[in-house]
C-alpha cells in the first residue's frame, strides 16, 4: 500500500465519522424546532395527562432521548387544532 492509500483510507473513516454526528446533530435541530408536551400544555391549557392521552393516529410524534421525550411537528399540530378545532394562542 502506497502512503497516499493509507491517508485516503484514514480520510474514510474520518469521513463516516463526521457523517454519523452530522445526522445526530441533523436530528437534535430538527427536534428542537419540533413542539414539546410542555408547549402544547401551555399552549392549550391543558395538563400533562390530556396531551400524553392524544392518539399517536390522530397526533403524530417522534420520541427523542433516553426518558422518551416527545416532540411533534408543528404542521401536525397545526392540523390536529384544527380538526379539533382548539383554540391555538397567538404568538406575539
Amino acid at each position: 500500500m502506497l502512503a497516499d492509500e493509507r491517508v485516503h483510507v484514514g480520510y474514510g473513516s474520518a469521513l463516516a465519522e463526521l457523517r454519523a454526528a452530522a445526522s445526530q446533530h441533523e436530528s437534535q435541530l430538527q427536534a428542537a424546532s419540533w413542539l414539546g408536551t410542555r408547549e402544547l400544555m401551555t399552549r392549550w391549557g391543558v395538563g400533562r395527562a390530556t396531551v400524553l392521552r392524544i392518539p399517536r393516529e390522530q397526533l403524530p410524534y417522534l420520541e427523542f432521548g433516553s426518558s422518551k421525550m416527545r416532540r411533534y411537528a408543528p404542521d401536525d399540530v397545526a392540523r390536529f387544532e384544527a380538526e379539533q378545532k382548539c383554540p391555538a394562542q397567538e404568538k406575539d
